[in-house]
């Protein structure tokens, strides 16, 4: 989920659309431009346990999320 914040208000709530509804990200951190957004996962594909997820923005969509732990 993402809110803007314009002035002293705040949007809406979101849904970034990344994690199915079953699954649980944490420890959100997006990069300074907006554009990367890390958090952490015990979804599928990761390397065991809580893994980082790296996705990135184009435009106002988000990557499939992919592994940090190989880069």
């Amino acid at each position: 989920m993402y809110s803007k914040k314009t002035g002293e208000s705040w949007s809406e709530p979101e849904r970034l659309g990344i994690l199915s509804d079953s699954l649980v990200a944490a420890h959100p951190a997006l990069t300074s431009d907006g554009q990367t957004l890390y958090f952490v996962s015990d979804m599928a594909g990761g390397s065991g346990g809580k893994d980082i997820w790296i996705t990135t923005r184009d435009g106002n969509a988000w990557s499939k999320p992919i592994n940090a732990d190989p880069i």
